[in-house]
C-alpha cells in the first residue's frame, strides 16, 4: 500500500503540531532530548528484561506489564486487567518472548510479530504494539485507542475511526510511517531536527496530545455510549 498525504491532511498534521508541540508543550531542543531520553529509558528497561530475561518473570509482570503499558493501566477497573492480574506470569511472558524472538529474527513481518504474542482476551494488539514499540520504538508504532482514534482526526476524510482500529497491524504501520514522516519534515521545517529513529515516538506524543482534544474526547463519549470494543 503506497498512501500519500492529501493537501488537507497535510494540513491536519501541521495544526496539532503547532497546538500542541509549539503551543502546549513549548517543544524546544531541551524537550526533545528530554523525550528522546524517555524512549531510550523504556527500550533499555524492556529490553534489558524481556530481550536479555536480566529480571524474573513475576517483576516484569508486576512492575512493566501491569504499571507501564497504557492499555492495561486504563482499563484497572475492567475485566482485561483482572484476567492478566490472575494470568500466570510464566504464560504471559512465554507469549511475549516468543513475539520478541520473531520480532528479532524477521522484525519487518509486522503480523507474524504480533501474532506470536497474542492470547485470545488477554494480550491483544494494544498491549503487544506498546511491547514492541518500547523495545524496538524505530520499528513498531503502538496501535491502541490513543493511536486509532487520533490518526482519525488526521484521516478522517478517508477512515474513520473503527476502520482504523479494524486495519491489519502491518497496514497501520505504513499509515504510521506516512503520518510520521510528515511530522518529522515539519518539525525539521521549523528548525527542529529529529532522527527517524525516533519518529513513532513523537508521533505518539502528538497522538496523545490529539487523545486529550476536547473534540476527541466527546467523540470517544459518543462511542462509549455504543459500547464499542476496542483490540
Amino acid at each position: 500500500m503506497d498512501y500519500e498525504l492529501r493537501e488537507k491532511e497535510l494540513e491536519n498534521i501541521k495544526k496539532y503540531v503547532n497546538k500542541i508541540f509549539f503551543n502546549q508543550m513549548l517543544m524546544d531542543e531541551d524537550l526533545v532530548d528530554d523525550l528522546i531520553q524517555d524512549s531510550n529509558f523504556y527500550r533499555e528497561v524492556f529490553n534489558d528484561c524481556l530481550i536479555e530475561g536480566q529480571y524474573d518473570e513475576n517483576y516484569i509482570k508486576q512492575s512493566l506489564i501491569m504499571q507501564q503499558i497504557w492499555s492495561v493501566t486504563e482499563g484497572k477497573h475492567t475485566e482485561l486487567f483482572k484476567t492478566i492480574k490472575n494470568t500466570p506470569a510464566k504464560v504471559l511472558i512465554n507469549k511475549i518472548s516468543s513475539m520478541l524472538d520473531i520480532a528479532e529474527k524477521d522484525p519487518y513481518n509486522y503480523d507474524a510479530v504480533l501474532n506470536a504474542g497474542k492470547i485470545t482476551g488477554i494480550l491483544g494488539t494494544s498491549i503487544l504494539s506498546e511491547i514492541l514499540h518500547k523495545c524496538y520504538p524505530s520499528i513498531y508504532p503502538i496501535k491502541n485507542k490513543i493511536s486509532c482514534f487520533s490518526m482519525s482526526f488526521i484521516l478522517h476524510e478517508d477512515l474513520c475511526y473503527d476502520l482504523i482500529d479494524n486495519l491489519s497491524y502491518s497496514e497501520f504501520v505504513q499509515y504510521s510511517e506516512v503520518i510520521s514522516r510528515a511530522i518529522l519534515e515539519y518539525l525539521e521545517e521549523n528548525y527542529i531536527h529529529i532522527d527517524d529513529r525516533y519518529g513513532f515516538w513523537f508521533t505518539y506524543k502528538l497522538f496523545e496530545g490529539i487523545y486529550n482534544e476536547p473534540e476527541v474526547s466527546e467523540k470517544i463519549k459518543l462511542l462509549s455510549k455504543k459500547n464499542y470494543k476496542w483490540n
